[in-house]
This record gives C-alpha cells, sequence and structure tokens, in this order.
C-alpha cells in the first residue's frame, strides 16, 4: 500500500509564490522601480492567486 505523500501548501500555492519571488527579481532587485513591482502585484499576481 502506497503511503500518500503530506504537502504543506498546496501545488497552486507553491507555483504563486514562486512567480511572486521571479517577479520581485526581475522588477525590484534587477533596478527598476518599486512602483513597478507593486503594480505587477497588485494587477496581475494578487488576482490571479488570491482573489
Amino acid at each position: 500500500m502506497k503511503r500518500k505523500k503530506f504537502r504543506l501548501i498546496s501545488k497552486k500555492k507553491s507555483v504563486a509564490f514562486r512567480e511572486l519571488a521571479e517577479g520581485f527579481w526581475c522588477i525590484a532587485i534587477k533596478g527598476r522601480h518599486w512602483a513597478q513591482f507593486k503594480h505587477w502585484y497588485q494587477e496581475w499576481w494578487k488576482p490571479l492567486y488570491w482573489d
């Protein structure tokens, strides 16, 4: 009998956090303005994964 693997967070949330980290890297760390990251987060990432 196979045992189910225990996941701390769901696959969808893990993908969401990975995309958030990639977006943060591309916008904030590469020298762009924080307003661009805030706009991307509020307009694209958050509604897609958390609303």
